[in-house]
């Protein structure tokens, strides 16, 4: 009979990796996740989160300008785009803290590094103050994915939500 550090690791900490951890951990699952760069993954902290705050904030005068013909009296408003970053970035970095704390509290151990597999039940972790093999019975990988700038003129002036 095979002995295993643990009965699931879960390498990516997105919303789909960090819920199934967290129930198979209810359900009395030693687990772990392995994440390498912040629990929440591409919905919470580059794509869904700060699209929707971006656009709100972005709507704002659309918004206003329509309340004039509702009978709102609004007075003078302006924006200030490096205030909305700002308040982006802070609301990202609480919804990330929500997400550590939520596997954490689940009772997963968080590796906060690369995994890699190397056989089917082992992970290489490479943290930033050590490097180790995990073990499991079961794997699942939920890394999601990594955007591509296809080849056309002026694609140098493209970016992504990283």
């Amino acid at each position: 009979m095979n002995s295993f550090d643990y009965d699931l690791i879960v390498i990516g900490a997105g919303s789909g990796g960090t819920r199934t951890a967290r129930i198979a951990a209810s359900y009395g699952a030693k687990t772990a996740v392995v994440e390498a760069d912040r629990p929440g993954g591409t919905c919470v902290l580059r794509g869904c989160i700060p699209k929707k705050l971006l656009i709100y904030g972005s709507e704002f005068s659309k918004n206003v300008e329509d309340a004039l013909g509702y009978c709102w009296d609004v007075g003078e408003y302006n924006s200030n785009w490096y205030d909305l970053i700002v308040k982006k970035n802070k609301e990202l970095d609480r919804l990330q803290r929500v997400y550590k704390n939520l596997i954490l509290k689940s009772g997963c151990n968080l590796f906060e590094g690369y995994g890699k597999l190397i056989s089917e039940n082992q992970v290489h972790v490479t943290c930033k103050k050590e490097e180790k093999v995990i073990s499991a019975k079961k794997i699942l990988i939920a890394v999601g994915g990594k955007s591509f700038f296809p080849y056309f003129d002026g694609n140098q002036f493209m970016i992504n939500s990283d």
